[in-house]
């Protein structure tokens, strides 16, 4: 079995024209780099557009670069876990993994983001969720 090299780019989602994602996806593949780590989040009032990410994928693929897309993660900043306990509920991080309204609309977009590229050549998979944290006391957590 080989390994792949890759880089975690979770800014590529934040460039603010296809230019600059072309710049970042030309140096990517020259440096012989063949997984990209991206966010498929962020903390929106609105809802995102989405041709950015179907640029970012449709530039990848034709790079032959593989994308590997975190769809959450447990930091505050740019949303997260924190943003769905805010959303419905919940005391903490450790509560996003069992709070059934969270869980539902986490699934619906994860859904709806696989589905949309579930034919492309560019999206490798996901790792989720980014930067997990250990439930310390798993019964007190599970009331």
């Amino acid at each position: 079995m080989g390994y792949f090299s890759g880089i975690s780019c979770y800014w590529c989602i934040f460039l603010t024209n296809h230019a600059c994602i072309d710049q970042t996806l030309d140096t990517i593949a020259t440096s012989g780099l063949h997984i990209l780590y991206i966010w498929g989040f962020n903390d929106v009032t609105s809802i995102p557009d989405s041709d950015k990410i179907c640029y970012l994928a449709d530039g990848a693929e034709e790079r032959g670069i593989k994308l590997i897309i975190r769809f959450v993660k447990c930091w505050t900043d740019f949303g997260g876990m924190p943003g769905y306990i805010s959303a419905f509920g919940g005391a903490n991080n450790s509560e996003w993994y069992y709070n059934d309204a969270a869980q539902f609309q986490y699934r619906k977009y994860v859904s709806a983001v696989v589905e949309r590229y579930r034919d492309s050549d560019a999206i490798f998979g996901n790792t989720d969720p980014l930067s997990p944290m250990v439930v310390r006391n798993y019964e007190a957590a599970m009331k």
